[in-house]
């Protein structure tokens, strides 16, 4: 869930739960070893969600922090049942098949400039700005 979000900022935030939480599963799995047991709770959040991701230089990529949008999310939360003290936590995300497909992320590229010798200054007005090469972003 964290993957890609180096040299990014996040701007998260949650507005209000539109239906309450439900449990859709639950299960009690032995890890390794017989007596290692995690608990495993999948919960159904329908929420009202703002979120805005900027780049490095701080150019809005993704979403909006003025228009919120409607959010289904399946999660999936553990805890060591052997610890008494241990807490719930996030272990990841379900993404149903049949769910829309995430908004495309626009990606910053640099647009090489004229090299220039020790002393020489840039002028706007000499230098064209050539073309960028066509890549394909996505697979």
């Amino acid at each position: 869930m964290t993957r890609g979000n180096r040299y990014k900022t996040i701007s998260w935030r949650f507005l209000e739960s539109l239906e309450p939480p439900k449990v859709v599963h639950a299960r009690c799995p032995d890890m390794v070893t017989k007596g290692n047991l995690y608990g495993q709770v999948t919960v159904r959040l329908h929420s009202k969600q703002i979120l805005a991701i900027y780049d490095r230089f701080g150019r809005l990529m993704l979403g909006s922090e003025e228009q919120p949008k409607d959010v289904l999310e399946y999660l999936v939360i553990e805890r060591h049942l052997v610890n008494a003290y241990g807490r719930w936590r996030l272990h990841g995300k379900i993404v149903p098949s049949w769910a829309p497909a995430k908004d495309p992320i626009v990606k910053t590229v640099m647009i090489p400039g004229p090299e220039l010798k020790p002393g020489e200054e840039f002028e706007a007005l000499n230098y064209e700005v050539p073309k960028p090469k066509a890549v394909q972003w996505n697979k």
